[in-house]
């Protein structure tokens, strides 16, 4: 498939802070509607990669696209117009504290002039979609236990109608038993929207469970990528360290910085 066949695409980008190399030749493609999980230890690049897709961070080179459009170096109106198409679940839901929940997960319809009552209205509909009723649309965050905060995130990361999803370590905090629940519901929600989904974890059960492809960032590149179902059998002694959380290994110097 050509770069434009896909609606994101990364190619041999490359970024650093000083000395320490994060993207090193980074390569990623996603498919409209796919669902993309790339899984990779801590401090690995996971997150700067999002925040070069974001636009919070700039590559020293390479190409990023989205629908076939270069967003390195765009303006600002430019940039607004690529993210009014992506939601996003923050890894520790990034509630407004001053806000209820209904007006949490309207902001961005408000920001972009719906009428508070459409929002609102909106806003129930997309909480009833995660799980959560009428008797919570206007409590506070700090009344919200962990799995009803992400709840909240991902009503708010949808509520747009987004074409796009990133999902920042969606389990993060969450017992196992709410961790999969999460996972069910990002499951139906992009089921229901049909958007593109990149999601960012450690979490091998989340991983299996919400996506359609799985990639391994090692070293700043993507070392393995493939069908889920495949990732036992990968091949790459990278990937099946990591997956079964094995000490011993190649993964084992990065493990230790």
């Amino acid at each position: 498939m050509a770069e434009t066949d896909f609606k994101i695409s990364m190619r041999d980008v490359h970024k650093q802070f000083g000395p320490k190399v994060v993207l090193d030749g980074f390569n990623l493609d996603i498919a409209k509607g796919e669902s993309v999980v790339v899984i990779g230890g801590s401090g690995v690049g996971k997150s700067v990669m999002l925040k070069c897709l974001l636009g919070l961070l700039t590559p020293e080179s390479g190409a990023i696209t989205i629908d076939g459009e270069n967003i390195i170096g765009i303006s600002t109106g430019q940039r607004d117009r690529i993210n009014h198409q992506i939601g996003m679940l923050f890894q520790m839901a990034a509630l407004f504290d001053s806000q209820s929940v209904w007006e949490n997960v309207a902001f961005g319809l408000m920001a972009r002039g719906t009428s508070k009552s459409d929002a609102r209205d909106i806003a129930v509909a997309k909480l009833a979609l995660v799980g959560l009723g009428s008797e919570v649309i206007d409590l506070f965050p700090d009344s919200l236990s962990g799995g009803m905060k992400k709840r909240v995130g991902l009503a708010r990361a949808i509520a747009t109608d987004p074409e796009i999803l990133f999902f920042d370590e969606p389990t993060t905090g969450l017992d196992p038993i709410m961790g999969d629940i999460i996972n069910d519901l990002i499951v139906h929600c992009v089921e229901e929207t049909g958007a593109t989904t990149l999601t960012i974890t450690h979490d091998m059960q989340s991983a299996r469970k919400i996506a359609d492809k799985i990639a391994m960032i090692y070293n700043g590149k993507i070392v393995w990528m493939g069908p889920t179902g495949d990732i036992d059998q990968s091949g790459n002694d990278i990937v099946t360290q990591f997956i079964h959380g094995r000490i011993v290994g190649p993964f084992q110097a990065t493990a230790q910085l």
